[in-house]
């Protein structure tokens, strides 16, 4: 987030996480948005709300945890990857 916004600007990248965070946990001043890439609607609330043109999308369980609960991170990588991607292909 932080060479992203040195880049376009505080307001114009809106930084997400699935947990309620200050800003000053990201690094810079900005928008933040509580978005969880598995619920679909709320994804597409945020996207429209800010008129979002690019994502990066890093969202993933990794292979520790993936191990220990392979459902809830194919869910999560493949799920979430594919919503997200439904999502920007109906902008």
């Amino acid at each position: 987030m932080p060479a992203l916004r040195k880049g376009y600007g505080d307001d114009s990248v809106v930084a997400p996480d699935h947990r309620i965070m200050p800003a000053d946990a990201i690094g810079t001043e900005g928008i933040f948005e509580q978005v969880i890439c598995t619920r679909i609607e709320k994804t597409k609330e945020a996207i429209r709300r800010y008129d979002v043109g690019a994502i990066y999308h890093l969202a993933a369980l990794l292979s520790a945890l993936a191990e220990e609960e392979p459902q809830v991170a194919w869910e999560l990588n493949t799920g979430g990857l594919y919503r997200v991607i439904e999502v920007a292909g109906k902008r």
